[in-house]
């Protein structure tokens, strides 16, 4: 399924660096374009891009850092589309306590 117009992000895990390596070079291969949070180097053939985090982390610590480079990819991409990522369409807040439904929205 990946394509020219596929962006791949791997949040790649020192365990299984070398895996997950093989795979992002596959679907970069494919056309895909790459982006790789990382914790070492990976060679060019694997990404276009590459965030290198801090060493001396274990993966479960190295988790949380995936998430602020996520939130501005996705927000950048939100804003590019023109919509408002506070405000976000078809959405109805929801509470579900012991099954009653509470609508918000």
């Amino acid at each position: 399924m990946a394509n020219d117009k596929t962006l791949i992000l791997g949040m790649v895990s020192e365990a299984g660096w070398e895996y997950e390596a093989a795979v992002l070079s596959e679907m970069r291969a494919r056309g895909a374009t790459v982006l790789a949070i990382t914790p070492k180097s990976l060679p060019p053939a694997c990404a276009d891009e590459q965030v290198l985090l801090p060493a001396g982390l274990t993966d479960l610590e190295r988790g949380a850092l995936y998430l602020p480079t996520l939130h501005q990819i996705i927000y950048a991409h939100t804003l590019r589309k023109g919509l408002n990522p506070d405000l976000p369409n078809n959405l109805t807040a929801v509470i579900n306590l012991d099954g009653v439904h509470l609508f918000t929205g």
